[in-house]
């Protein structure tokens, strides 16, 4: 009978291994011996009791974000974030702000906006903040031409006939937004650069474009006007809570506990991954034979670096949901260089990949000849996708493929 010893993934610790273990004892039967290779216990934890996380003990708990409202302060830094991935955001949360009746030919208050943002000139003092901000002029036309053609603009403003200090406000951070992530995207499209202008990262300098923008529109008092931060629906309001900086300090200890075993034991294992590689060569060769390995995330990057550094009574690698291709690419990949082959020594390996699980990754094409790569579908959204593969039957169909019989 075949030997198939499993290697876990990042972030588990044994009651869930152990759980894991028995499900695919149950999906193996009679094809092989399934033997376990647990190293949850060599991988990180808080040696310090959290010393080392500012409020540690008093963010722990974990509050729902109902629990609480984003204030006058929080509000706007939530709201940037929000803007630099949808320029619209804010405009679209106000075409949501009942209007009254506007009687028919007349025209309103956000259509004469509309046209003087469109006739408006960009002033010297305004071009000279624009420089500052590593924007240029071009790109911030670009961002008003574009601005001006939005759905959303139009759906805001066409019937808007008062109170129209918020949507200058909301006009000039939607066109700010606009060329900053305008900018940001052709950087990261032609030099894969995550970059942006210095304008979104000095929040004083995008704070004075904003006003000269809003003054040049019509002007207003300083400061945040309140619809949108009061009236917003709920699903729009925990969209931006959620992610807030207040959200996240107030349960900064909270989300260290989550993330520390899964993200702590990817760094673990780059900076002292040693442990773990020879906690799975003592595993191989306690067996007494050849074997097959079944790795899972973190544990394929390893089985991968253990059989590419020495030769191993190995018959088979099976990694599922692995990051393995894509370190060896970007030339992270602790025993292999990229452009150096895989060692000959390595034996046959199949790589199973769900598309909709972001950390899998495919092998065949850049280990040409070495790797079978077989997409799966765990019909899950990340990131439940990234650990469903051993409820899919498809995966053990095709690890029972390469089983000798």
């Amino acid at each position: 009978m075949a030997k198939l010893l499993f290697v876990h993934g990042t972030g588990v610790r044994q009651p869930c291994y152990d759980e894991t273990l028995r499900l695919i004892t149950a999906k193996i039967g009679a094809a092989a011996e399934v033997l376990p290779c647990y190293w949850g216990d060599l991988g990180s934890r808080l040696g310090a009791a959290g010393q080392s996380i500012p409020a540690y003990d008093t963010t722990r708990s974990g509050l729902a974000p109902e629990a609480e409202a984003l204030d006058a302060q929080e509000f706007p830094l939530a709201l940037w974030q929000a803007l630099l991935s949808d320029p619209f955001y804010e405009l679209r949360s106000l075409a949501l702000k009942p209007q009254a009746t506007i009687p028919a030919f007349q025209q309103t208050q956000g259509e004469q906006l509309i046209e003087t943002a469109r006739q408006m000139e960009l002033s010297d003092a305004l071009q000279a903040l624009l420089g500052a901000g590593e924007v240029p002029i071009a790109s911030f036309e670009t961002a008003r031409r574009e601005l001006l053609v939005a759905p959303a603009l139009r759906k805001a403003l066409q019937a808007a006939n008062e109170g129209m200090d918020e949507y200058r406000t909301a006009l000039a951070r939607a066109w700010i937004a606009t060329a900053a992530k305008r900018l940001h995207d052709d950087r990261l499209q032609s030099t894969g650069e995550w970059c942006w202008p210095a304008l979104v990262l000095d929040a004083e300098l995008r704070s004075e474009v904003e006003q000269q923008l809003v003054d040049a529109l019509g002007g207003q008092e300083r400061g945040l006007t309140g619809w949108v931060m009061h009236n917003l629906s709920w699903p729009l309001r925990s969209g931006l809570s959620h992610w807030g900086t207040n959200w996240g300090s107030k349960r900064r200890g909270a989300l260290s506990d989550a993330a520390s075993p899964a993200a702590g034991d990817i760094m673990l294992y780059q900076a002292r991954g040693e442990a773990i590689r020879a906690r799975i060569r003592e595993r191989i060769l306690a067996a007494g034979e050849p074997v097959h390995l079944l790795a899972h995330s973190l544990g394929g990057v390893a089985c991968v670096d253990l059989l590419a550094s020495e030769a191993l009574p190995v018959r088979q690698l099976i990694t599922v949901g692995s990051q393995a291709p894509f370190l060896y690419e970007i030339n992270a990949l602790l025993s292999l260089p990229f452009g150096q082959p895989l060692p000959a020594s390595v034996p046959p390996w199949l790589n199973l990949y769900d598309p909709r699980d972001f950390l899998s990754y495919i092998g065949a094409s850049i280990f040409q000849g070495r790797v079978v790569d077989q997409r799966v579908d765990n019909c899950q959204a990340f990131p439940s996708s990234h650990s469903a593969y051993w409820w899919n039957g498809k995966v053990w169909e095709a690890i029972h493929s390469t089983l000798p019989r």
